[in-house]
């Protein structure tokens, strides 16, 4: 289990994971996407910039995913195998 850090001034619990930010090349192979891919999109990734690099929160990152999720439609009629 990762240690929780305490972010200072504003009292946030971040997962030890959660505090480094990834690379581009980092985010591109979690989501099996290239690298090109990973920059076209990284307004929607929640990119940050640091100097002149783009890093990845890895929380935006899962969130995006989840946003992307495939789930059933509650209305939709069970399917009879």
């Amino acid at each position: 289990m990762a240690e929780e850090l305490l972010s200072e001034g504003q009292g946030l619990i971040v997962a030890e994971e959660d505090a480094v930010l990834w690379s581009v090349k980092r985010t591109a192979a979690f989501l099996n996407v290239s690298a090109w891919w990973v920059y076209c999109n990284q307004i929607t990734l929640g990119a940050v910039k640091v100097g002149r690099s783009v890093k990845f929160p890895p929380a935006e990152i899962r969130a995006y995913l989840a946003r992307r999720t495939v789930r059933p439609r509650e209305d939709a009629p069970a399917h009879a195998g």
